[in-house]
């Protein structure tokens, strides 16, 4: 089925089963990125996204996927509560799922990054940079713009 076209339909079931507004957008060419990543990107998403509906409560969610460079960029928004940053990423909470730190120490090891942008009260932005190459051809990983 692809990346992006699992994406879309995460987005459909996620949204239309909480009654909320969402989409999916893509932007360049599809993404090629090795099938043990393409899940690990999902499976985040999912996460993501069920935080969202989970905590911040919001009126609509939009998955967004890009080339960066070198990276993937697939960023979750959420027009939702919202949440200080420096306290989401300080422990791991095997009951609350895959959680931000799991996702964050995932992406260290292939060379990718977390990049979060989020407020009490103003919704939240995470976006995942994936290496398309694979961590042995990334170079130094990018933190760029990296809050966490």
């Amino acid at each position: 089925m692809g990346l992006q076209a699992a994406l879309v339909d995460l987005v459909d079931r996620v949204t239309s089963s909480h009654g909320i507004k969402g989409g999916c957008r893509e932007t360049g060419e599809p993404l090629s990125l090795p099938e043990e990543i393409a899940i690990f990107a999902y499976r985040a998403v999912q996460e993501l996204l069920m935080n969202a509906m989970k905590h911040a409560v919001p009126s609509g969610v939009t998955v967004a996927v890009a080339h960066e460079g070198a990276f993937a960029r697939i960023t979750v928004s959420d027009d939702g509560a919202g949440f200080k940053e420096d306290t989401k990423l300080q422990t791991v909470d095997d009951k609350e799922g895959f959680g931000l730190l799991s996702i964050r120490e995932r992406l260290d090891d292939i060379g990718g990054c977390l990049e979060i942008a989020s407020q009490p009260g103003h919704g939240a932005q995470v976006a995942l940079l994936i290496p398309l190459a694979g961590p042995e051809h990334s170079g130094t990983r990018s933190r760029r713009g990296m809050k966490a």
